[in-house]
Parts: C-alpha cells; structure tokens; sequence
C-alpha cells in the first residue's frame, strides 16, 4: 500500500512490472517444486533449436522453458509459429553464410501442453491434431 494526499492507494504488480529474469527464475522454482509438470522421456538428449549443437546444460532447463512460454503468452498472446520464431536463432554454417532457424516445435508443443494440464492456459475447443 502506498500513501497519495493522504489517501491509501493499493499497489498492483503484474507480470509486466517484474523483471523478466527474476519472474521466469521464480515461476520456474515453483513448477519444479509443485511436482506437477511431467519431464519429456528424452530431457538429456532434446535440441531446442537445429542451430544447437549440444542439448542444454542446465538440467532444470525444461521448467525454465515452461515459464518463459507462460510469460510470452501473458504479455502477448501468440501461436505455435511465433513462439517458434521467438526461440529461433541464426544457424552458423561455418564458412557458408548464416541463416536463422526456427526453435524445435516438441518442446515449445510440450510446454503448451503442460500449461494446459497445470490449468494456466486454455486450449483451442474443438481442435485437435487428429481433425
């Protein structure tokens, strides 16, 4: 609460006036610890992008992924195809000219859908890969 002419203002804090680094650091803690999100069955060997050469070497790199999507979704809404493009980065080719790549679509799928199953996002009704 804070004090304005003598009149008590109550203050709200969004997502938006957080850091983003200490919210997704935060955000990550708590799904890491709620023991809710289930790990992909290939967490020690998945790429995020083709551009890697190596899988992540943070080992809580998933929860850390699950909350930076949450945030990107909280401040602007966006599908499949720009999350991708969001996590995407420039591919070195070695002597060949670089290019940008677009971030593995598993991954960003899996967050999604563990978003879901968490109830902190709401799926498309009546759409499903199988349509």
């Amino acid at each position: 609460n804070a004090e304005y002419m003598g009149l008590i203002v109550k203050m709200f804090v969004s997502v938006k006036d957080v850091s983003q680094h200490a919210f997704v650091a935060a955000m990550a803690t708590f799904l890491k610890k709620s023991g809710k999100v289930t790990l992909p069955k290939n967490v020690d060997i998945i790429k995020l992008t083709p551009a890697n050469e190596l899988n992540p070497y943070e080992p809580d790199w998933f929860y850390i992924r699950c909350a930076s999507v949450m945030r990107h979704l909280y401040v602007r809404r966006t599908g499949m195809a720009g999350l991708r493009k969001i996590y995407g980065r420039k591919r070195r080719n070695g002597t060949a000219p670089a290019h940008y790549v677009r971030a593995n679509s598993t991954v960003l799928r899996r967050a999604l859908q563990e978003m879901e199953i968490l109830g902190f996002r709401e799926g498309q009704a009546g759409w499903s890969h199988s349509d």
